[in-house]
């Protein structure tokens, strides 16, 4: 090496808002932080510094210190001080696609608020990558990313291509020795550093058996200096000038042997991003090209031990479950509803209300937090930020339930004569003096949709119990008949309910809480119906009621059985489910088995860690009674009994010389002291949907165990396809097992693995609801409902050869208490025979996977209001192509276009036609980041009238991500 090769130098810090302090604490130290940046920066002392990619520690700091401002924005706009493009850096396997997006999307408007965001895709220390993740950043504009963990071995250095599913890359930057870097902050000779960072530049592995950083590229390498909420070293510019000096004493003399010249420059990471794109458009050398996810830990130990960490897609599962639901309560309810009403009835958007959702949902979602992996405070805390959350979608709801049951504007609503007050307890129930004639329901799907709808309501009524009720249930809803409606649920109150409305004077009064399905064969996606009501006055109807008859699609409820139009469901002697599968005149068998099943863990947060000679503990069924008798959702409630150890027990405490850092694994037993733990599994079926749905309820009151329930497939499950962000990620599921204990600095390798909503084995959907960790043996598959531990880190573990994470007490990680897991199953359509992988994976196969977990999680938005006779029937929006499926539906931050994202979720191209019955003044297919790109093709002759519906041709590539926007601005609201 004869000529100059550099080693630049960025400084950072990386700040886990919340771990193992809680946020305040954390943050106390951040503003001091912050103000010694500020100041040292504003001398000229440090040349530059990266604050982690994240612009919410800036927002956290001016909440204390708003003094900061103005220094802060003048160094960001000299480009001295880098922050975002992330709001947060999250975890990317535990929250939905449409959140990464959106992180990007508000992280990237704040920090335009400030200066030039630093459009480099960030990601120092996230347990595993998505797939997904370069069509994300290329949606921005964004070239690079910069990892560390699961990455697998490359022989060429630190620089990749990684490709999305859909063709998109990015330039990947590993890093490879880790972004905590220390030796400017360590008390070092100026020799012991030299030599340090002599190695860095070598394109030869290092005997210590430290990994290449050097790129070829050119000629150099990238040196991260700081680490996990670390203030910048002290005197490094002057440490800097020493370390020149002396690296190059001895080098460059002309001899062939000598090492060359390196020369250590300072850079901010933007800078060398820019210079990396430019190093790999005329690149000469081989560049290799990952298209996959980042979850490969067979190199941990070369990589700095960047151990994957995979059992945090278990821990604390409550977590998970409670990010699922806001989620889609989020993205595919509240906002898709507010878009439509804005630009169907001219209702207020409310912008800044959903702006301060998305912060609270974002703030629970880096990865020490999501992940579940901090002390117990600060999940405390992040349940009380979900609570918060779903408060403000509760305010939401309750402003769009006013709005649309008088189908006027919020002044309207304010001055009514009969203001349409809601329940303080009961928040989508209104005052029964509400004159309410029409229940309307919105489909917030965009294929058009049957099945029960569940709805709820308030009566001044007298009647006692729930057969008083359903004796007069036909009175409620025109047009219907007894087995069109259900009554699930019925509550007298004792005392005074509370009814308001916005801005108005409370109102109390006695009152009876219904809640219940009502049965719809058509409601249009992207659409509302809506459906006569006759009131809740009830007391003298005449109306006969038509009872259930044998119609072969109601839900029938029977001893220890379950039938509507597309299962069979029996429970058999033996406790294990059968379900019986009709297609047409196809009918399959499939024993599922449905058995829970319970393991030691004597892991922490991060691994799970199973002891030697255990022996799985499986449930025992112990009843089987009826729960909803249907017509529209029939249900069986199973009860199990597990007898579970209280916990695990120390076979040897004193055999470990240094317990900071054990050679060995600790060894443990479970404890001989048993507790009984009852189960109740609610399996129900709804009229019109082809799901079986099962929710999991118990207590917890046992320590350091994981416990799953099995499913048999009915054949050898050799592989799995998995949802990831926007993609379908196959995996095998025949994996050699490490043999454990693992050596020290390695890891074992996974063998449960992520998901979004569902995966698929066997031609089988697996559906769940905040339960991502699965996995396959043998014959069957698994799904975790629940992984107890009682470490935050260990020392040393089976399966992990060192320490994860500081060795801390965290007993509410064990979950005790209630738990709640939800979960479903589907049989694929037609006959799915031979070996399916990626390539010959169906598109039937796919759209109906898609198709169950929306059905799974739920599209219909149902309210009461006042229409006059002539009632509205259609869809706003549609897509005619079952393929595309839509992903998120909102109003833009400039108020006058709604953005729809579209995803082909086939490997074939896709043509559909959108059909806009809104007015709208053009549609353009758009970046993610709503940059537009081109108009759509226009199918209505050029008609200019912006009134009149519209039709535009949409093409799709294969798995492409597709946005659109529409330009709504200047017209009046109405339907067509």
């Amino acid at each position: 090496m004869s000529e100059t090769s550099k080693l630049y130098l960025y400084l950072h810090t990386h700040w886990d808002r919340e771990w193992y302090f809680p946020f305040e604490i954390y943050r106390s130290q951040l503003v001091g932080i912050t103000r010694e940046i500020v100041k040292r920066l504003e001398s000229g002392e440090l040349p530059s510094f990266l604050l982690d990619g994240q612009i919410a520690i800036v927002e956290d700091v001016l909440e204390i210190d708003p003094t900061l401002h103005q220094r802060l924005k003048k160094l960001i706009e000299a480009g001295k001080l880098s922050t975002g493009p992330w709001y947060v850096l999250a975890d990317q396997m535990l929250v939905c696609g449409e959140s990464l997006i959106r992180n990007l999307k508000l992280g990237i408007e704040i920090t335009n608020q400030f200066g030039l965001p630093c459009l480099v895709g960030y990601c120092p220390d996230t347990f595993g990558h998505s797939h997904d993740l370069p069509r994300i950043l290329n949606g921005f504009g964004i070239k690079t990313a910069y990892v560390w963990r699961g990455v697998p071995q490359l022989k060429e250095g630190p620089v990749f291509w990684w490709q999305s599913p859909d063709g998109s890359k990015v330039i990947a930057y590993h890093l490879s020795r880790g972004y905590y870097q220390t030796i400017f902050h360590n008390q070092l000779s100026v020799e012991e550093r030299a030599a340090y960072l002599a190695s860095w530049t070598s394109p030869s592995q290092q005997e210590s058996g430290s990994p290449v950083a050097y790129s070829k590229l050119f000629n150099g390498s990238l040196f991260p200096v700081g680490g996990d909420h670390m203030a910048p070293p002290g005197h490094f510019s002057e440490n800097l000038d020493l370390l020149n000096v002396r690296l190059n004493e001895q080098r460059g003399d002309g001899h062939e042997s000598s090492p060359g010249r390196i020369s250590l420059a300072p850079i901010a990471l933007s800078d060398f991003s820019r210079m990396l794109s430019v190093a790999t458009t005329s690149a000469t050398v081989n560049i290799p090209t990952i298209d996959a996810e980042l979850r490969d830990n067979s190199a941990t130990l070369l990589y700095g031990r960047s151990y994957l960490l995979p059992g945090v897609l278990s821990t604390r599962l409550y977590l998970k479950r409670e990010n699922r639901l806001s989620e889609h309560r989020l993205i595919k309810i509240v906002e898709p509803l507010n878009s439509l009403l804005h630009w169907s009835k001219g209702l207020s958007y409310p912008h800044c209300e959903l702006n301060h959702a998305w912060k609270l949902l974002l703030k629970n979602h880096p990865h020490d937090s999501i992940c579940g992996s901090s002390v117990d405070p600060v999940h405390q805390e992040m349940m009380v930020r979900s609570k918060r959350l779903n408060q403000v979608l509760d305010g939401l709801d309750r402003l769009a339930r006013e709005k649309v049951s008088q189908d006027s504007n919020f002044t309207a609503v304010t001055h009514s004569k009969d203001p349409a007050s809601l329940s303080v307890s009961n928040l989508s129930s209104f005052d029964p003096s509400f004159p309410a004639n029409a229940l309307v329901v919105y489909n917030l799907a965009a294929e058009a949709l049957k099945g029960p709808v569940r709805f709820s309501w308030a009566g001044d009524l007298n009647l006692k119990t729930r057969e008083d009720y359903e004796a007069a249930v036909a009175a409620v809803l025109s047009e219907t008949t007894g087995s069109d409606v259900q009554v699930t649920a019925l509550q007298v109150k004792s005392d005074e309910e509370v009814f308001v409305h916005v801005g108005g004077a409370p109102v109390f009064k006695h009152v009876q809480f219904f809640e219940g399905w009502l049965w719809l064969d058509r409601i249009p996606g992207l659409g509302l119906t809506e459906v006569p009501w006759r009131g809740p006055h009830m007391r003298n109807a005449q109306d006969k009621v038509t009872k259930p008859g044998s119609e072969p699609d109601f839900v029938l409820v029977g001893p220890k059985r379950l039938v509507n139009e597309f299962f069979e469901v029996e429970i058999q002697n033996d406790g294990t489910l059968k379900i019986m599968a009709s297609e047409g005149s196809n009918r399959k068998d499939f024993l599922l088995g449905h058995s829970l099943r319970d393991v030691a863990d004597a892991g922490d947060s991060y691994n799970f860690d199973p002891i030697e000679s255990d022996k799985p503990l499986y449930a025992r069924l112990t009843a089987c009674s009826s729960g909803q008798k249907g017509p529209l959702v029939g249900s069986l409630l199973l009860s199990y009994e597990l007898d579970i150890p209280a916990g695990l027990e120390d076979i040897n405490p004193s055999s470990t010389a240094e317990p900071s850092a054990p050679v060995r694994p600790r060894l443990f037993k479970r404890t001989n002291e048993k507790i009984t733990h009852r189960f109740t599994t609610e399996i129900s079926l709804r009229r019109g949907v082809p799901i079986v749905f099962f929710e999991t309820t118990w207590e917890n009151y046992a320590r350091d165990h994981r416990l799953e329930v099995v499913f048999q497939t009915g054949s050898t499950v050799e592989r799995t396809f998995s949802e990831n962000h926007f993609s379908v990620t196959e995996r095998s599921a025949v994996n050699p097992k490490s043999p454990l204990p693992v050596p020290i600095g390695f890891e074992a390798m996974p063998d449960r693995y992520p998901c979004q909503r569902f995966f698929l084995s066997n031609g089988q959907v697996f559906l769940n609801s905040g339960l991502p960790e699965y996995g396959a043996e043998d014959s069957s598959i698994t799904i975790t409902l629940l992984r107890a531990v009682s470490r935050l880190g260990r020392p040393r573990l089976r399966t992990r050869g060192s320490g994860a994470g500081p060795n801390i007490d965290t007993p509410e990680a064990n979950c005790w208490g209630t738990n709640r897991a939800s979960y479903g199953w589907s049989p694929l359509p037609g006959k799915v025979s031979g070996k399916v992988t990626h390539n010959n994976l169906s598109e039937s196969s796919l759209i109906h996977a898609y198709r169950v977990a929306e059905l799974f999680e739920g599209t219909f938005w149902a309210t009461l209001a006042v229409r006059p006779s002539e009632r509205f029937d259609g869809a706003l929006l549609s897509i005619d192509n079952p393929a595309i499926r839509l992903m998120a539906l909102y109003l833009s931050e400039n108020r006058s276009s709604v953005c729809l994202r579209l995803l082909n979720v086939t490997r074939q191209p896709q043509e559909a036609v959108l059909s806009i019955n809104l007015p709208c003044k053009s549609a353009q297919k758009c970046r993610i980041n709503e940059e537009i790109e081109e108009d759509l093709e226009r199918l209505d002759n050029g008609m200019s009238d912006p009134t009149k519906s519209r039709r535009y041709k949409i093409k799709l590539r294969t798995n492409e991500l597709f946005t659109v926007k529409i330009d709504t601005a200047g017209f009046a609201p109405g339907f067509h």
